[in-house]
């Protein structure tokens, strides 16, 4: 009886934790299909690529920032984690990670709520953070290529309804970061 009762449980547990799996993996990437096969996201993917290799792989935990402009206008940065204490665990977590900071003063309103839904909609993803007088979000996308060629796409193409005429990049080596273990 004993056997019967803990095969059931088990298989219980089994269906519920797929049913949740299922559910995360369903709100996470909702538009990934559509933003797949763009040049434009293959070409933000190939620069992420690039920054984890150089900057965690080749030359371990390296500064590093990634301008993003839409028509020469700077609208984002994808830089090392560890210059954002909210996304560290500890004043000792220097890991590296992939943060993209987006400051948002100055923006139309409608951008803003745009911005505001698909972060919502990629919650189970990433970590948002607003504060002080300049207003901004920071996103930890971790080491997660496809999913942040995805996601910034995704912000260009809704956000700014811009295409990939418009995209601009550039990245700079930083050196070490600044921050050291103690």
């Amino acid at each position: 009886m004993k056997i019967l009762v803990g095969i059931l449980i088990g298989w219980l547990s089994l269906y519920f934790f797929a049913i949740v799996k299922k559910n995360i993996g369903q709100k996470k990437g909702i538009k990934s299909k559509e933003y797949a096969n763009l040049a434009f996201t293959a070409r933000l993917r190939d620069s992420i690529r690039h920054i984890i290799f150089e900057y965690d792989i080749k030359r371990k935990n390296n500064d590093f920032l990634l301008n993003i402009k839409i028509k020469e206008k700077l609208i984002m940065q994808l830089m090392h984690r560890a210059h954002f204490p909210e996304l560290c665990q500890s004043e000792s977590d220097i890991n590296f990670g992939l943060a993209l900071y987006i400051p948002v003063n100055g923006w139309e309103k409608e951008q803003v709520l745009r911005l505001d839904k698909i972060v919502s909609e990629e919650s189970e993803t990433v970590r948002m953070s607003k504060s002080g007088q300049i207003e901004y979000y920071v996103i930890d996308l971790g080491k997660r290529v496809r999913f942040s060629g995805y996601f910034l796409t995704r912000i260009i193409k809704e956000v700014f309804e811009a295409d990939e005429n418009q995209f601009n990049s550039s990245l700079y080596s930083e050196g070490n970061l600044p921050y050291h273990l103690n």
